[in-house]
């Protein structure tokens, strides 16, 4: 299993690198020489599933031992029904000889022809994504994925991306809200990477709902931030005659008149 698979297996939405990480850290995992992940010490807490092959190895050879048989020759240690009932087979009627009457009217129909729904037997030739838990992304969810997908221009971890598209259900209101984040995100990101940061990949950008994160404000345009309720909070948060039940209107006048803020 890859850090991906572990991430879907643990249910875990985010950076599935990031997460990884932290299960080696804490010695919950451990990576062999050859790069294979597995958990620690799983033979010592869980030995009845390890020795599960060995368990089914052991009951085949008891079972051929018991019955005589061999691999890949069970078909003939068996004799057949002619053979055992040859002396008796007078004894035996033949099925096509049965005392049963037939039914009037047979109750099998002339027209053999069955009525099957049409829908029923047309093949679904509708396209469709078949996501990291195999699920299928079709029809207008796919539509708006791909948008996305193009939008965002971080193309890692498509697959497990498709999976949290389906869990978060998005609708065609949102539609817009997401596009304008991913399109604001992927003008942001080759900052970030000169920055020596980490992207973040689709899926944890859309579990996390990104989307609704404020546009970052450039160095040196402080008068740019949005006057907000929780913006004149923390301005007036510290400053004498701060009360923690005050309205944002009254935290606004109380930072504007001791030069908190410009009004």
């Amino acid at each position: 299993m890859d850090a991906e698979d572990i991430s879907i297996a643990a249910q875990w939405h985010g950076e599935p690198e990031i997460f990884v990480n932290e299960l080696l850290k804490v010695g919950f995992l451990e990576k062999g020489s050859d790069g294979v992940l597995s958990i620690h010490d799983w033979a010592d807490h869980n030995p009845w599933a390890v020795g599960a092959a060995a368990r089914s190895e052991k009951a085949k050879k008891a079972a051929q031992k018991r019955w005589g048989t061999k691999p890949g020759n069970a078909p003939s240690n068996a004799p057949s029904i002619s053979e055992q009932c040859k002396d008796s087979g007078a004894a035996m009627p033949q099925h096509a000889k049965g005392n049963a009457p037939s039914p009037s009217p047979s109750p099998i129909p002339k027209d053999k022809k069955h009525c099957a729904s049409p829908a029923a037997d047309a093949p679904d030739d509708e396209p469709f994504y078949l996501t990291k838990r195999r699920r299928k992304l079709k029809g207008q969810q796919l539509t708006w994925f791909e948008q996305f997908w193009e939008t965002f221009a971080y193309r890692r971890g498509k697959a497990a991306a498709g999976d949290v598209w389906m869990d978060i259900r998005v609708t065609q209101a949102l539609v817009p809200e997401i596009l304008a984040g991913a399109k604001r995100t992927a003008a942001e990101r080759p900052a970030l990477q000169r920055s020596g940061k980490t992207p973040k990949f689709p899926q944890g950008w859309l579990s996390e709902r990104r989307w609704e994160d404020e546009p970052e404000t450039p160095a040196g345009s402080e008068t740019q931030v949005p006057k907000t309720d929780r913006y004149w909070r923390d301005k007036a948060q510290g400053l004498p005659g701060y009360r923690p039940d005050m309205t944002w209107t009254e935290c606004r006048d109380l930072a504007s008149n001791q030069g908190g803020a410009a009004a």
